[in-house]
């Protein structure tokens, strides 16, 4: 499976399975947006991450809409679309 070109935006993306979807996403020749309410845990995760492919972050609530929006609208600006969602994130 080939997903060059795509661009898939993971919640909960920073550890865990979350996490390990990137991985794979990214190997695939995705490129993903990391969503977490955990800023440390996304800068670890970016920086494990830096070598295998393209990555972009926000931190996230996914309970406030305002906090969705703003993060929306980030990562549509700069990536023009997402292709992908991945709705790991546990409320």
């Amino acid at each position: 499976m080939s997903l060059h070109g795509k661009t898939a935006l993971v919640t909960g993306g920073a550890r865990g399975i979350g996490f390990a979807t990137v991985q794979r996403l990214l190997r695939e020749g995705a490129r993903c947006v990391i969503w977490d309410r955990d800023q440390a845990a996304i800068d670890a995760a970016t920086a494990n991450l830096a070598d295998v492919g393209e990555v972009t972050s926000d931190t996230v609530e996914l309970a406030k809409p305002e906090s969705v929006e703003a993060a929306a609208g980030q990562a549509l600006g700069r990536h023009g679309q997402i292709d992908i969602l991945v709705n790991n994130a546990g409320i």
